[in-house]
């Protein structure tokens, strides 16, 4: 079938030699079509990752397709004609705000028939490189704090939830922005034992996107008391 339908038949077979005859009442049941294809992408937080699909137009007329998707971040033309019985390329760009795993679709939709192509696509993202990479030196049962600047650029309110990894790390695990406000957040480093080890603090907001920092934590032995 074409399309998307429900059809019903009738189907008489005659014995010629007997003359009997046998007849059937068939039904064809066509579904929506399946994924051209799953289609995973690995890209970096904050950078522009593209992809190309292949649209396919299987009418004997040139077609004008929709493009819908439920993948967020994304930019690409909104139409793309492909010739009759032809394929085109479309070109996704996606760029995420954040690392983590998700999965949705692209669909390119005949606007005339309603017919459409689609695909499932799985978006794997690594977090971006650090900001900068920060030193936090001091004596064990000691304390020592840095300030680290963040900028709001949106219009309304923006809430960063902080994520701190790392021995002796203490911070609010909230920051709150006013629009358009630059404001600096304090991360205390206050060690119990001596160590050398590596560390993050990672600011993370649905909107403005994911930012972190890579601490290099140094706690030495307390100074010896007299």
């Amino acid at each position: 079938p074409e399309w998307v339908c429900d059809a019903a038949a009738h189907l008489a077979l005659q014995n010629l030699s007997t003359n009997e005859t046998y007849e059937y009442e068939l039904r064809g049941v066509a579904s929506e079509p399946n994924a051209e294809e799953h289609v995973t992408l690995r890209c970096e937080a904050r950078q522009s990752t593209s992809h190309t699909f292949a649209v396919r137009n299987f009418s004997f007329n040139s077609a004008v397709m929709e493009v819908e998707s439920d993948l967020l971040h994304i930019s690409g033309e909104s139409h793309v004609e492909v010739d009759a019985r032809k394929t085109c390329d479309y070109v996704l760009t996606i760029q995420p705000l954040q690392a983590g795993q998700v999965t949705g679709n692209i669909l390119f939709r005949d606007t005339q028939s309603g017919h459409f192509t689609w695909y499932t696509v799985e978006v794997i993202t690594a977090p971006p490189q650090p900001q900068q990479k920060i030193e936090l030196k001091c004596a064990v049962r000691d304390a020592i704090a840095v300030d680290i600047n963040l900028v709001n650029p949106m219009d309304d309110v923006v809430v960063f939830d902080v994520s701190l990894t790392g021995e002796g790390l203490l911070g609010d695990s909230e920051f709150v922005l006013a629009p358009k406000e630059s404001a600096t957040y304090e991360l205390v480093f206050s060690p119990l034992l001596p160590s050398r080890r590596k560390g993050t603090v990672v600011f993370v907001n649905d909107r403005v996107g994911e930012f972190w920092y890579d601490l290099d934590m140094i706690a030495e032995d307390a100074p010896a008391i007299d």
